[in-house]
Parts: C-alpha cells; sequence; structure tokens
C-alpha cells in the first residue's frame, strides 16, 4: 500500500504491423469529437454512507445510496449532473466514510508532430500509369484524407510505429517527467519520418477531494 501519492504512466506503442482501419480513424482529429473522458474511481475496506444530493429550485433533499453490504467496494465517481430542473450528486454521511483510496485515469494528448532531425526522404515508387481522369478523381477523394491538419490528433498514433522512452529527471520532484517520442511515417508525405510526442509530469496535483462530506445545515434550511 503507498504511504503517500502517486502517479502511474502507462504508454503504448504500436507494432510494425498493427495499423488498420480503426486505429487510422482514431489518429485523426475526427476522434476529437468523442474524446476519451477521465475517470475517477475511489475505494472502501468497509461499506460506506453514501448519499444522492437532489437540488431543485424549491429545496435539496437526499437519498441513500444502497451499497454491498460487504467490502471492499469499488465505485466510479462522476461529476454532478442534471439539468435546467434539477441537480444530483453523490456525497458521504460523514467523514468516517471518506474513501479510504482514489485514483483518476487522464488520457495525455499527443503533441504536434516533428520532423525527425537525422531523417531523409526515401524514394518513392513511380506510380503507374493512369488515365488522367482517374488520377483526378484519385487525388480530389485521397486531399482530405491526407491532409496534414486531419491527421494531427490529439490522442493515439494510429499508424505503425515505434517508441523511445527517456526520463527527465532531477532531484527536484516538481520537474520530474516521462517522455515517449513515437516513430511513424505520416500519410501527408509517406517518405519520411516523424515523431509525436507525450510528456507526462510526475509531480502530484493538488486537487480537492472528489467526494464531499454532506452539509445537512443547507439541507435542513431547504425543508423550513
Amino acid at each position: 500500500m503507498l504511504d503517500r501519492p502517486g502517479i502511474l504512466v502507462q504508454l503504448t506503442s504500436s507494432a510494425f504491423k498493427n495499423g488498420e482501419l480503426t486505429t487510422y480513424f482514431a489518429h485523426t482529429k475526427v476522434k476529437s469529437i468523442l474524446p476519451e473522458q477521465s475517470t475517477t474511481w475511489a475505494g472502501w475496506h468497509e461499506p460506506p454512507e453514501l448519499v444522492e444530493m437532489i437540488t431543485t429550485p424549491e429545496r435539496v433533499r437526499m437519498q441513500k445510496v444502497e451499497v454491498p453490504s460487504q467490502g471492499p467496494i469499488l465505485r466510479q465517481i462522476v461529476s454532478p449532473q442534471g439539468n435546467w430542473e434539477m441537480s444530483w450528486k453523490v456525497e458521504v454521511s460523514d467523514w468516517r466514510s471518506l474513501p479510504d483510496w482514489e485514483y483518476q485515469i487522464q488520457w495525455i494528448k499527443r503533441q504536434p508532430a516533428q520532423v525527425v532531425p537525422w531523417g531523409k526522404r526515401h524514394p518513392s515508387s513511380p506510380n503507374q500509369q493512369q488515365p488522367i481522369s482517374l488520377q483526378i478523381l484519385k487525388n480530389s477523394v485521397s486531399w482530405l484524407w491526407r491532409n496534414r491538419w486531419l491527421q494531427e490528433g490529439e490522442e493515439i498514433v494510429g499508424h505503425n510505429n515505434f517508441s523511445v522512452v527517456s526520463f527527465q529527471w532531477s532531484e527536484n520532484d516538481d520537474t520530474k517527467a516521462v517522455i515517449q517520442d513515437i516513430y511513424w511515417h505520416p500519410i501527408w508525405q509517406p517518405s519520411s519520418t516523424v515523431y509525436s510526442r507525450y510528456f507526462v509530469p510526475l509531480n502530484m496535483p493538488t486537487s480537492s477531494p472528489q467526494l464531499q462530506i454532506v452539509n445537512r445545515d443547507r439541507v435542513t434550511q431547504s425543508r423550513d
């Protein structure tokens, strides 16, 4: 068991020949329409007392949240939800029900691709002679797909690649980091090599607890 908060970094890299249609799609900015969301989880050794706070313009009320009768218990913590008429969130009844541990999963954004300083352009294979009309059609269809802006997504590198992992280390914990450089051939210039960087600081950010203790005074006043 950890005696202090820590960060676990999970790095992934595709095999040299592992690209496919789904990874090509996830590689692009189109994937940003449905980005991977951060998630927060909490755990208890013994069953906690959780309540759901339901807020309306007229009052604030609470109802008990059912939990398993025996621990350990794992629960995903979601941010307050609702609409114009009502909102709701889960809180703990008192300090004894605060989580024994919490963890949060965050996706690290992919930095824009950089041309490798030692790279050379590889000669492209000569194109077979095709009718001009067919060439124009193919160029029109592929122009958007090969556009660099579209291919600069913020999540994964979905093309065949390999990666190099390094560390930024010092006596100062605030500057420690893990760096992953992923090398791949860009679709907008297949004869060249670029790398995309993931930079993960290892210092623990200060954040408020995800689960809060119920403010019973607020509930009582709303009932008067």
